[in-house]
């Protein structure tokens, strides 16, 4: 890895030298905080998907794999680019082109992008900043600085078109592709600066081994002569390094623990599964050892479990050991239907091969884990059929909700009809209650009716807010009275963050908790930031802060509430645009669709 660090910095040099970056990258350069291009880590690879999941297709979580980004030197900081969304204006015909990241920063993470007319060189970049590298200036200089630098560098970077083009060509990781296709790029330059550093990295030992000294000529001499020694077919392959990252044996056993469970359930329909004796320690290192390859971990816990195995529902098998083979730079070790399942012998990931296409198939308790998430839909029918007067209970909820909202033209009503469908989506879609990830400190907020399902996720349902609420007091801090929407909108429910659809909006209304602090809810959500636009209202924060929003592919508005007006918009402030997406709260709520709900 060491290697390859001092070769991407080697080629950003170059880079510079011939005038590739643009002058205010340079400059940055110089203050500390260089951008570089670094493989992912397993532990940010899967904290990026976990980001990406929620608002992505599958494809774009493969392309993950291939790890191409940028780490910004000295700052526990990592950028990640995921997805390119352009966008025609009809009046002028130009395009833009809104380039999106996941970004890792200590042990969190967020989105951030930037737009630009033009992907390249020309055209100014307009960003996307997450408030919380701006809500103050440690934060400003320590994070937000080194963010636009990052994106600024990922546009300009002359090598990241070559890597784009092999993760469009090859849906799974294939370091010998991206390494062609770097070399096509840059033609000799970078055989020539591998050359190099291989003969730079070479040097200390040729001169140790011209020192006059005898005692270092002799141990030089011993030591060429032990590693010219032939070595013997039955020696044990060299380990690779252990990378820092989650404990694959760890996570395979816990979803070993589900299969079988699932394997039971499906026996009744689909047959017994079918697993054989265990392959014993003995048995995997003579294999290693006369084939020269290294088993990956969470395999070998697998073969120590069952040397070969049969799941049943959607067929999944892997072969006994004697029956592993090696093909080209991959060994094959099963089978999914109509795909063929193997481990790099560079690196011990699993890929899938379909067709000569490969993807990319994570590790052993990943391959487990899609199997699951698959088998388990044969049952969905069944288990649709148990929720059935459940899901007719809140269908007669909802009818009422709706009835009482059209003749109240409550807030509170209008949120019910709201939840009502919220809970039915998600009953009909996943057959569970809604669910999100809780941290631990509010897990006994009272809103969590379940234990935390494998991925961590609760279920959950709203309450009824009881807070007692001290307007008067507020407004005298914010020197303007509430409007009175926003005060039935904060003393009607609780609720985990909400997802839904309204026009040509998607929207993100933040959590609200029975252990929120509801002054300081309220007065942080009237923003302070001028808007500067055409819209007089902003200008002196007279607007609420309902959640976020994403519009034509641009996810970087802001939902917010016309305090004077009681409008909803989603505002734009980098390109200072605004979309009215409701008249009022209450009307958002009657016709804002929720996630996963299908009329």
């Amino acid at each position: 890895m060491a290697f390859w660090n001092r070769l991407w910095d080697g080629l950003y040099e170059k880079a510079k030298e011939r005038n590739t970056l643009s002058q205010p990258i340079q400059d940055n350069s110089e203050k500390g905080y260089r951008p570089y291009f670094s493989l992912l880590t397993d532990e940010e690879r899967v904290r990026a998907i976990k980001s990406i999941s929620p608002i992505t297709e599958t494809g774009q979580i493969t392309d993950i794999q291939l790890a191409y980004g940028v780490r910004v030197e000295s700052e526990q900081l990592v950028l990640i680019n995921y997805r390119v969304i352009t966008e025609k204006i009809p009046e002028t015909e130009k395009m833009l082109y809104h380039r999106h990241f996941i970004v890792l920063y200590g042990e969190r993470y967020c989105n951030a992008h930037y737009t630009s007319d033009n992907e390249r060189e020309a055209g100014e970049l307009i960003y996307s900043v997450p408030e919380i590298f701006t809500k103050d200036a440690y934060a400003e200089k320590l994070y937000a600085g080194p963010l636009r630098a990052a994106m600024s560098f990922y546009r300009l970077w002359p090598m990241h078109k070559a890597f784009e083009k092999a993760c469009k060509e090859k849906q799974g990781v294939d370091v010998s592709l991206i390494i062609k296709a770097t070399r096509i790029m840059l033609h000799e330059d970078l055989e020539k600066y591998v050359k190099e550093q291989k003969l730079a990295s070479m040097l200390p030992q040729l001169k140790a081994v011209s020192q006059p000294e005898n005692a270092t000529r002799t141990q030089s001499t011993t030591q060429s002569a032990i590693a010219a020694q032939p070595q013997t077919s039955t020696e044990k392959p060299v380990q690779k390094p252990v990378r820092k990252g989650p404990d694959i044996v760890a996570q395979l056993n816990r979803e070993k623990e589900y299969v079988l469970a699932l394997c039971d359930r499906l026996e009744a329909k689909y047959g017994k599964a079918e697993f054989g004796a265990p392959a014993t320690e003995n048995v995997i290192t003579q294999w290693e050892e006369a084939k020269q390859i290294t088993i990956p971990e969470d395999l070998k816990e697998w073969l120590k479990f069952s040397g070969e195995s049969k799941l049943k529902g959607i067929p999944l098998e892997f072969y006994p050991i004697a029956q592993f083979r090696k093909e080209q730079d991959y060994v094959a070790i099963g089978r999914r239907e109509n795909t063929d399942i193997g481990f790099l012998i560079e690196n011990g990931r699993y890929i899938g091969i379909e067709d000569g296409n490969r993807k990319n198939l994570g590790q052993m308790e990943t391959i487990l884990r899609f199997w699951g998430y698959d088998a388990k839909e044969l049952f969905a029918e069944e288990e649709l059929e148990k929720l059935r007067p459940v899901i007719e209970e809140y269908t007669f909820k909802m009818e009422q909700a709706e009835q009482n909202a059209k003749v109240s033209s409550s807030i509170k009503d209008a949120m019910e009809y709201f939840f009502a469908k919220h809970t039915i989506g998600s009953l009909k879609k996943w057959r569970t209650y809604p669910k999100c990830p809780v941290r631990r400190d509010i897990v006994n907020c009272g809103l969590v009716i379940s234990e935390p399902d494998r991925d961590g996720y609760y279920q959950w349902k709203p309450v009824e807010a009881t807070t007692h609420v001290d307007f008067k007091s507020m407004e005298s801090k914010l020197g303007f009275s509430i409007h009175q929407d926003i005060k039935d909108f904060v003393t009607s429910y609780y609720y985990f963050m909400l997802g839904a659809d309204i026009g040509d909006a998607g929207i993100n209304i933040y959590p609200f908790l029975p252990t929120t602090n509801v002054e300081k809810y309220i007065l942080d959500s009237f923003e302070k930031e001028s808007y500067a636009g055409d819209y007089e209202f902003i200008l002196n924060g007279q607007f609420f802060q309902l959640g976020g929003g994403c519009i034509g592919g641009d996810d970087s508005f802001i939902i917010e509430v016309n305090n004077k007006t009681g409008e909803v918009l989603a505002v734009e402030y980098m390109d200072k645009r605004h979309v009215k997406i409701a008249d009022s709260l209450y009307d958002l709520f009657m016709k804002a669709i929720p996630e996963w709900y299908e009329e």
